[in-house]
């Protein structure tokens, strides 16, 4: 018997998890991306970044999406351009990620009833639990949580065994211990051991760039289930609307390759939008008809409403020592999960603290040396180059990543600029509240007190800018309440009973911990889920 047809939209990690895992159940599954396929592993890119120090400029040229196909307008406090998050190709942001894997812990998911803020989740960490196992096997993490007291529960232990602090990190963890502050090996999607039919990381150093295959990457699972001969790959082309029946139901996508005149209609009995929350709230607002005036799914208002991102805010610390970082690392060893429910949290959102044991790039004389070598006018020397180079061997880069809650000045619209098919690009509202400067404070004020506890001090002790590191979460929030809510506790988009939204779009929250896993986790439980209930 022939199994309902799935249209996936994007090609991110979560819809190539879900992508592979139903069409190893039977159907037949058709992924849309607007970008194109990269190579991966990334051994072309790492080359071409390490080995012949090319700019962005060479990757635009070779896998960039026109301006005309990709924008995002944007107005508000957030100073970094969103569009820039975006990595549109297939694969998506994971293409380049750093694989830090780390779960939620059982109160992040009711912050309301917990803490008197922000939105409880429709489910709990004790039913996402077996999917959070799932996921770690799926994607393949590294780690160990006998260095982490603040860990969540398990029913199942790693997939691999963790990495061990670089040198740097375990001198710097050895004295925040003394002072009652627990430093210990961040879980990374990184094989520590060969695994899933990849092998062990031999530590290059620039995970983000990883030329071997040993940190996850999406296209893994996508050529997988291209093997099973039910998946098929539509690149450079865009997903204009989704298409309904008159009883709401999702009958096809709309959509247009790049250089084509006309669009087409894709028939499909399953639809998934996966394509992050910027632009799967774009996808739903597009998607009207006759019964949807604002949208599909927004008969209560809520599709683009309670967006938000992950704030992230890094540094640089000097120290005493020569530390020596980044000679043999990953990104983000060393990492305290101590603060991420601390008790003053209600007042402020949980934190994440990072130490990289990696070399700090931002010393003043370093830059200065740097920008007099490329400017020309002077011929520099050994000495002067080693003089530059010292303050590499004693800084390191410290962040924090804080929690974020939703509010009323964050959101997803339409913008009056259009693409070349004339649809409008997605326009994000963003304005920082309260809460939000709350948690910076506390923010800037933990990176002074660990660099001091590790022995060093902050070179700025201004407060960092925030950047998102790359993680956009809500615009299409589940709930059990329709009124308040976009799609269900399964992602499935309220009155519309074939179409579900997948990935961090859903996240009604989200702690100081990176959304990944978690997005994993859900997209694995909704796919399980969808071919049990459609046969």
């Amino acid at each position: 018997m022939t199994k309902p047809n799935v249209a996936i939209v994007g090609s991110g990690i979560v819809g190539t998890t879900m992508a592979y895992l139903l069409s190893k159940a039977g159907h037949t599954v058709d992924l849309f991306e607007r970008g194109k396929r990269i190579p991966s592993p990334q051994l072309e890119q790492f080359e071409a970044h390490i080995m012949s120090h090319c700019g962005p400029e060479y990757y635009a040229e070779k896998w960039e999406v026109p301006k005309n196909v990709r924008d995002v307008a944007q107005d508000g406090d957030y100073p970094l351009q969103l569009v820039d998050d975006q990595v549109t190709a297939v694969g998506g942001k994971a293409l380049y990620w750093g694989a830090l894997s780390p779960r939620m812990s059982p109160k992040d998911f009711h912050t309301r009833t917990q803490f008197n803020y922000g939105t409880d989740w429709p489910i709990a960490y004790d039913e996402l639990e077996p999917y959070y196992c799932k996921a770690e096997a799926f994607i393949g993490v590294s780690g160990d949580d006998a260095d982490n007291p603040f860990a969540p529960p398990r029913s199942k232990p790693y997939p691999m065994p963790a990495f061990e602090l670089g040198w740097s990190a375990r001198v710097i963890a050895d004295r925040m211990r003394k002072q009652g502050i627990a430093l210990g090996r961040h879980p990374q999607a990184r094989n520590s051991v060969g695994y899933g039919g990849r092998g062990a990381c031999a530590n290059f150093g620039l995970c983000s760039w990883c030329p071997t295959g040993a940190r996850y990457c999406p296209v893994h699972h996508l050529e997988l289930a291209e093997a099973t001969s039910r998946c098929t790959i539509h690149t450079q082309t865009s997903v204009r609307r989704i298409l309904v029946d008159a009883s709401g139901r999702g009958r096809a996508l709309l959509v247009q390759k790049e250089d084509a005149r006309q669009p087409t209609e894709h028939p499909a009995s399953i639809i998934i939008v996966a394509g992050g929350p910027i632009e799967s709230s774009r996808l739903m607002l597009l998607s009207t008809g006759p019964k949807l005036h604002d949208g599909l799914g927004n008969h209560s208002g809520q599709v683009g409403k309670n967006f938000f991102l992950h704030h992230v805010y890094d540094t640089h610390a000097e120290y005493k020592d020569r530390l020596f970082g980044g000679r043999a690392n990953g990104i983000g060893y060393g990492v305290s999960f101590q603060f991420v429910d601390s008790p003053k949290r209600g007042q402020h959102g949980g934190l994440k603290y990072s130490q990289w044991d990696s070399v700090s790039y931002e010393h003043p004389q370093s830059n200065a040396m740097y920008m007099k070598a490329m400017s020309g006018d002077e011929w520099i020397g050994g000495r002067e180059v080693l003089k530059g180079l010292e303050h590499r061997i004693t800084c390191q880069e410290i962040g924090v990543d804080v929690e974020v809650v939703p509010g009323p000045d964050k959101y997803v619209k339409l913008s009056t600029k259009r693409d070349r098919f004339g649809d409008p690009f997605a326009h994000v509202h963003y304005k920082f509240n309260d809460f939000d400067r709350e948690t910076e404070s506390a923010a800037n004020a933990l990176l002074d007190r660990l660099a001091r506890a590790g022995g060093g001090e902050r070179m700025d002790h201004k407060a960092p800018q925030a950047r998102s590191g790359h993680h956009h979460m809500g615009g299409l929030c589940m709930g059990d309440d329709a009124k308040q809510s976009v799609v269900d506790r399964m992602g499935r988009v309220h009155g519309a009973p074939n179409v579900f939204v997948a990935g961090g779009a859903t996240f009604p929250s989200l702690s100081a911990v990176n959304p990944t896993l978690t997005m994993v986790a859900m997209g694995i439980r909704t796919a399980e889920y969808i071919a049990d209930q459609f046969k």
